[in-house]
């Protein structure tokens, strides 16, 4: 689950199952403005946040951030993964699949 999109709530009322392993990623550890500058570098005319204000933007960040870290708080009451993508996204994309290797 990408948690700016989805939260824990929203996922043990609509997914949760016996059979699911869950791998939350988050922007918890980002400033608003690094997550905005990432956003920007990356951004196609096609993708959503392309037509928006950067002001707009900042603070759709701010919120991503905060779901982010309530969605941390969570997994570590649950014992969920969290995973944080803030930054070396290669390398933590790597530990996700040996993760779901070692629980399959």
């Amino acid at each position: 689950l990408e948690s700016c999109d989805i939260t824990i709530k929203d996922y043990q009322e609509m997914f949760e199952t016996e059979d699911t392993l869950l791998c939350v990623l988050g922007l918890s550890d980002i400033t608003p403005q690094e997550l905005l500058a990432n956003i920007r570098k990356y951004d196609t005319p096609t993708d959503w946040s392309a037509k928006y204000s950067d002001t707009y933007m900042l603070d759709k960040c701010k919120d991503y951030i905060s779901y982010s870290k309530e969605n941390k708080a969570l997994c570590e009451k649950y014992g969920f993964y969290y995973f944080e993508t803030s930054r070396d996204r290669s390398s933590i994309f790597k530990e996700i699949v040996k993760n779901i290797e070692k629980d399959l």
